[in-house]
């Protein structure tokens, strides 16, 4: 009985300690395109902050939404490092960003990127980048959106003058002319 007492003493103790470590060398907010963001909780390194589903507090969410959705982007851009730069600009610091599909039709190349917009549950929203190639190598964006639901896009077509996105599932969530 008395080694078990010790033993809890010992884990109270331990998570006391860390949890004032944390109120005193944490981080509780981020610096996002000027703007402060209020974190869930205090973090002491970035894994655990990134690893966290809910890290940004949830009255924030809609603000952080706001400022990723209304980010200027191009329209062009000298080559795909060039946009990669731009859209990691975009991107809200521990979250994804990434190429997505290629496709070509009638000698047109089109690639499509996505930043993820942190929200509740994880992975339900991106804002999407949808970009030509350009004879000279250089890349213009032809469609911006934001599309909201899991899974991501995951299929791109180009027939007939029309620009198709669909959804893992074949579900069409974007199509225009182009």
């Amino acid at each position: 009985m008395k080694t078990a007492l010790i033993l809890l003493a010992v884990i109270v103790v331990w998570f006391a300690a860390r949890w004032a470590y944390a109120q005193v060398f944490g981080v509780g907010e981020i610096v996002y395109r000027g703007e402060t963001i209020r974190l869930s909780r205090k973090y002491t390194d970035y894994d655990q902050y990134k690893n966290d589903t809910a890290n940004i507090a949830k009255e924030e969410l809609s603000r952080v939404e706001r400022l990723i959705r209304e980010a200027k982007i191009g329209p062009v851009f000298k080559d795909w490092s060039a946009f990669v730069h731009a859209e990691s600009e975009i991107k809200f610091p521990g979250y994804g960003a990434g190429g997505g599909p290629k496709v070509a039709s009638a000698g047109r190349e089109v690639i499509v990127s996505s930043v993820e917009i942190p929200s509740r549950p994880p992975g339900e929203k991106y804002r999407y980048f949808v970009l030509e190639k350009q004879t000279d190598g250089s890349l213009r964006i032809i469609d911006d959106f934001i599309e909201a639901g899991f899974p991501r896009m995951a299929v791109l077509t180009a027939d007939e003058g029309r620009l198709v996105c669909r959804n893992a599932d074949q579900a069409v969530i974007r199509e225009r002319q182009w």
